[in-house]
């Protein structure tokens, strides 16, 4: 634009010339509010014609075209010290940008709800509900700019994948469906690698931080080879990826765990693309607004989702859940969370689902939110129980375990039937309790202390729980017993080892391995297997701080 088009002045000048074409402006000096008021009361009571009209009128008629071409050619700003044409263009219906067209949005009818509840409150959806930010004078608006972007990139994806116009997915009670009906396994494709993320907890808890780095670096290689993002099952397990993530970052600053993250997910996505949208306006967030922010996106995709395919579904109500025990369930009326979980499992079991995974999903969810939302475990120790059991027969005869829904469902539900007997034991003194608590937790841990990485994670912390259990039951023997488990399992999980360590123990071929972020090959013939214990200087000096230690109430082991 140049500075005559830019100037104010000019464009008055034009419009003003335009009118004095037909006689209808003279030229005139910029007037004060009083003397338009003056010359609109004027104009009011000046003549009517015949047909009604003011003489004004026909005169702003026969401006109409000019006036309307200079609005939509330079903008109501260049104009605005001109009121009343602006009043003109009210009266004349002319919207600057109404010949844009836009498609309408598809927006398919949710099922009617036969569990008749609601399970959020409204006030739920108040997007800035207790965010914690304390804002400055002058209020920084471009702050919030990237917050707007990321509900509209969440829509914007919700609304894409379920366009039936284009073969969009479906949702029934137990899941997603695509186009041809059919229930994809991608849905619990993306549970299993969001639980990798608490795997990474559960590592840094037990002060294994080259383990728990390793486990991350594993997530986000697998993370390069998924090409299912326009999957619903992604914007179910984005958020809780993204918290967890985020919490392990905070652990490990050097891993940079949510810029590789994000830069993974970029490179998947064109430049249109919602996903990425989304990403980058969550990676320019202020790290102290991020998990805030995390709060409200997951809020709208729970409540986009409900509005499309409705809460009676297993995948927002574990939405729900998982909501309720990270951030608040002060706006979720709990008991009726539970009355939908409970109609989406007797439609499963209805509808002969059998022992698939929907089956699996939604009982596991009904045991989850019973234990995290309502604090109530004893409302889903049968549920807990037979799951349990019927997972256990057949993951013995499935062979080598791998971390899947199934057996994430086994370890959960294991370690609640051994917390309700352990309630119990306390409060009867009842030895059949203490026995069985400790059944149902070492069950678990021989069947997943076999298993895959992921596995003998859970393994070593069920094995440290009931290791603390013992302590607490002064059952010293035991514990002890119990404590050399949890640091043969740990110590069976491999880690990021020291570039130093490595090339004291390993052949070159393997610490080229090592450097280029792969684990090496266990088999080797190449490594020299009496130099495998020796460690730098810089290790052996942290090795007493490395790994768990029992605290001053648990049982000491000797680690040499």
């Amino acid at each position: 634009m140049t500075s005559e088009q830019s100037d104010p002045g000019v464009v008055d000048g034009l419009v003003f010339i335009e009118g004095m074409k037909t006689g209808f402006v003279q030229p005139m000096t910029r007037k004060t509010k009083k003397q338009i008021r003056e010359e609109e009361q004027r104009r009011d009571s000046a003549p009517v014609s015949k047909l009604g009209t003011s003489v004004n009128d026909a005169r702003w008629n026969q401006m109409k075209d000019q006036l309307t071409h200079l609005y939509r050619s330079r903008g109501s700003d260049e104009i605005r010290d001109i009121s009343i044409y602006k009043r003109r263009f009210n009266d004349w219906h002319v919207v600057k940008n109404q010949g844009a067209t836009r498609a309408a949005r598809a927006k398919p009818k949710a099922p009617d709800l036969h569990a008749n509840y609601q399970v959020l409150e409204d006030g739920e959806f108040d997007l800035h509900m207790h965010m914690c930010i304390e804002l400055p004078d002058p209020l920084p608006f471009k702050r919030f700019e990237h917050h707007e972007s990321v509900l509209k990139s969440v829509d914007d994806f919700i609304y894409g994948v379920f366009d039936s116009r284009n073969k969009g997915w479906k949702a029934d009670i137990a899941g997603f469906l695509d186009a041809d009906n059919n229930r994809s396994a991608a849905s619990y494709h993306w549970r299993a690698l969001s639980d990798q993320c608490h795997g990474v907890a559960l590592l840094i808890r037990a002060n294994l931080h080259a383990k728990a780095e390793m486990t991350l670096d594993n997530l986000l290689r697998s993370l390069t080879t998924v090409g299912d993002y326009k999957h619903p099952a992604f914007m179910v397990e984005f958020w809780r990826l993204c918290i967890r993530v985020q919490g392990a970052g905070g652990h490990i600053p050097k891993a940079k765990a949510m810029e590789r993250l994000f830069a993974v997910m970029k490179q998947q996505q064109q430049e249109d693309n919602p996903v990425r949208r989304l990403v980058n306006s969550l990676s320019s967030v202020d790290g102290e607004d991020l998990r805030h922010v995390l709060r409200i996106g997951y809020v709208k995709a729970i409540r986009t989702m409900s509005v499309l395919i409705g809460d009676e579904n297993v995948m927002v109500l574990d939405m729900l859940s998982f909501y309720c025990r990270f951030f608040s369930s002060r706006f979720v009326v709990k008991h009726n969370l539970l009355a939908k979980l409970q109609y989406v499992w007797w439609q499963t079991h209805d509808q002969h689902f059998g022992r698939g995974t929907a089956n699996v999903a939604i009982s596991y969810a009904y045991v989850y939110a019973a234990y995290y939302v309502l604090d109530e475990a004893y409302l889903a120790i049968g549920m807990a129980r037979n799951l349990r059991d019927s997972l256990a027969n057949a993951l013995c005869r499935g062979g080598r375990l791998t971390w899947t829904l199934e057996t994430e469902a086994f370890s959960f539900t294991s370690k609640t039937v051994a917390s309700l007997h352990r309630q119990r034991a306390r409060s009867t003194k009842d030895p059949y309790h203490y026995q069985k608590c400790c059944e149902s937790m070492r069950s678990a841990i021989v069947k997943l202390e076999i298993g895959d990485r992921e596995c003998r994670t859970r393994a070593a912390m069920l094995s440290k729980v009931l290791n603390r259990w013992l302590v607490e039951w002064e059952r010293f023997d035991e514990a002890k017993e119990e404590a050399l488990r949890t640091k043969r399992i740990e110590d069976s999980i491999p880690g990021k080892p020291c570039i130093k360590c490595a090339r004291q123990k390993y052949c070159v071929a393997c610490v080229r391995v090592i450097e280029s972020g792969n684990e090496r090959d266990e088999g080797c013939n190449d490594c020299w297997r009496p130099r495998s214990s020796l460690m730098c200087q810089r290790c052996a000096q942290r090795k007493e701080s490395v790994g768990w230690k029992p605290s001053d109430k648990w049982v000491k082991v000797n680690r040499k």
